[in-house]
């Protein structure tokens, strides 16, 4: 299996804060490289980390005109996570004209991040004009960019009573996450646009192998979900995977829960069940389907596991003799795929990267909920028991 180890000592640092690059970050000639590729999602994540050159900039320009809707959700998002506030412009007059409810949601919750006030009269048309799934990215990202002042502006965007309990609760911080008993959060990626995980991977020429490998970082996340301070784990994935999981670590949005400014492990896994899972999951823009608690008798079908991945025993811990149970809770998306996956309590670091590469690849029967496909919170657990 890919290993992780202890962190690099160097912090990359995106946003706000200048960059500082690695030795295992692209050469100057590799990132390059992808300004002269046609246009596609991966080629355009994979410039995340050369947002202060002109050239990516205007590449990000050019893009949000594509008329693949993919391209547009791309660049809406290296254009958030990078803070180009000089790509508002072009945010604006890609919304204008937007119809695909993907790439609408990415310009809405980039603008609504980099815009400020003085965008919200139009974030507000726009969204009504686009629908309820407009209405809900921006009224998410208003709550993550202004706290409790959001609160106060919702009226406008005429929010069901359920919505705005749940925008209320994101704004105040009522939702956010505490610290796991054993201390540091450990979770899997997740919030990427539809296409963007399985295209990266194929841009940056990453090639699957048997092991399901794996890379992560520590990320320190923003108010607003942005990775700010980025510290890569060290890990054994070839060079291909690992300019493929440093562009989707960079791209990938934290949880609204998640609490800003605390350091988190984030992993991820790169095998097909899991890219085709989080593709699947970044398509549901719409959020549409309702989430049940699992043995809570909210209605649904007790979802059945149809395949299972044992977790393989970290050969560092065996050596330390390193041993205990991971639990973890996570959700059954509606194709019945794991994703939201979080550790709660582990003894060990390493056991629970491990548990999160397995654990990432089960996958259970869809849940229906009314004739519509619902998602199913679950507590997981993994043991690591020396013979």
């Amino acid at each position: 299996m890919a290993r992780l180890t202890s962190r690099t000592t160097q912090i990359l640092s995106v946003g706000l804060v200048a960059l500082a690059l690695t030795a295992t970050s692209l050469r100057a000639a590799d990132w390059r490289d992808y300004l002269k590729r046609p246009v596609s999602p991966g080629s355009i994540a994979l410039l995340v980390e050369h947002s202060q050159d002109a050239p990516v900039l205007e590449r990000w320009t050019v893009a949000l005109r594509d008329r693949d809707p993919r391209v547009r959700a791309a660049a809406a998002r290296m254009a958030n996570v990078s803070n180009a506030v000089g790509v508002v412009p072009a945010l604006l007059s890609a919304l204008e004209n937007e119809a695909d409810a993907g790439a609408g949601t990415e310009e809405i919750r980039a603008i609504a991040a980099l815009g400020g006030t003085a965008t919200d009269l139009a974030l507000v048309t726009t969204a009504r004009r686009l629908g309820p799934w407009a209405v809900r990215a921006y009224a998410g990202m208003l709550a993550r960019a202004r706290g409790a002042e959001a609160v106060n502006l919702l009226d406008p965007l005429q929010l069901s009573v359920v919505d705005r309990q749940s925008v209320s609760r994101l704004a105040t911080g009522a939702d956010r996450e505490t610290l796991p008993t054993s201390g540091q959060i450990v979770r899997s990626i997740g919030d990427l646009p539809a296409g963007l995980f399985p295209d990266v991977v194929q841009a940056a020429g990453c090639k699957f192998s048997k092991d399901r490998p794996l890379g992560g970082a520590e990320i320190v996340y923003d108010q607003v979900g942005r990775p700010k301070t980025v510290s890569l784990l060290k890990s054994d994935l070839s060079s291909a995977c690992s300019q493929a999981v440093r562009a989707l670590l960079f791209a990938a949005l934290g949880p609204t829960t998640a609490p800003a400014g605390m350091p988190q492990v984030v992993v991820v896994v790169i095998a097909p069940e899991v890219i085709a899972c989080l593709d699947a999951r970044g398509s549901d823009v719409a959020g549409s389907a309702a989430t049940l608690r699992m043995g809570r008798g909210d209605g649904g079908a007790i979802p059945t596991k149809i395949r299972d991945v044992q977790p393989i025993y970290p050969q560092g811990a065996q050596i330390d003799r390193t041993q205990g149970q991971v639990i973890g809770e996570g959700v059954i998306g509606p194709t019945g795929c794991m994703e939201a996956l979080r550790v709660l309590r582990y003894s060990a670091l390493p056991l629970a990267v491990a548990s999160v590469q397995a654990v990432s690849g089960w996958q259970y029967t869809p849940t229906v909920l009314n004739g519509v496909p619902a998602r199913v919170t679950m507590t997981w657990s993994t043991s690591f028991n020396l013979q």
